[in-house]
């Protein structure tokens, strides 16, 4: 995945019919290192492309793509609340080549992760999810295909943790918020519940 703020604000929402949305048109320099863009189905935080004395500060999604910085009207959300307490599970699983197909954002297709073998997981067509599976829209892993990932699950109902294939955090640590904190890049995912239409939910 790219971690150049053109790419970085691809994340950010261009929905203008809530405040909500309207928040999340922007990317945040956080205290943290990170730079921050969210649609409210996922989060990107990377610290590539951070910048000290843009610390604390909120950017305009549509002035950047003018070529300028403006600082928002509007006040980044919360964005430390989504990241989980804890997890459980830790996967490294290949994005197939043909996931970028879903980057067209009038493409949707609902995908399953199976993880009931952490140690082979596979990505497959399903109306429903279990215990050890993750329903998501494959558009939002189309940026990572052809690359391998490690994800980072607790259940089906709560945000999965994308991070670097080398990472060594420990799914199981009583400080796991603040080791995914740490990564030099997170991606979090939040899962669709198959047996209910929630094409226009927002989550974040």
């Amino acid at each position: 995945m790219e971690h150049s703020l053109k790419n970085l604000i691809t994340f950010s929402s261009s929905r203008q019919d809530s405040l909500k949305h309207q928040k999340i048109q922007s990317f945040h320099y956080d205290h943290s290192g990170h730079v921050v863009a969210t649609n409210s189905h996922v989060l990107f935080a990377t610290k590539k492309p951070w910048e000290i004395e843009k610390a604390g500060r909120t950017y305009s999604k549509f002035e950047f793509e003018k070529g300028s910085f403006v600082e928002a009207e509007l006040e980044f959300p919360s964005w430390k609340q989504f990241i989980p307490q804890e997890s459980g599970r830790k996967i490294t699983i290949k994005v197939p080549a043909w996931f970028e197909l879903f980057k067209k954002e009038d493409y949707s297709a609902t995908m399953v992760l199976d993880y009931t073998d952490i140690t082979e997981p596979f990505f497959k067509i399903s109306e429903s999810t279990s215990e050890t599976s993750l329903g998501f829209n494959a558009k939002y892993l189309a940026c990572f295909a052809n690359e391998e990932i490690t994800v980072l699950v607790t259940s089906p109902l709560s945000p999965a943790i994308i991070v670097c294939k080398d990472s060594d955090i420990d799914p199981l640590s009583l400080h796991f918020k603040d080791e995914v904190l740490k990564e030099d890049w997170f991606y979090i995912l939040m899962p669709i519940k198959l047996d209910e239409d929630l094409s226009d939910e927002v989550y974040l």
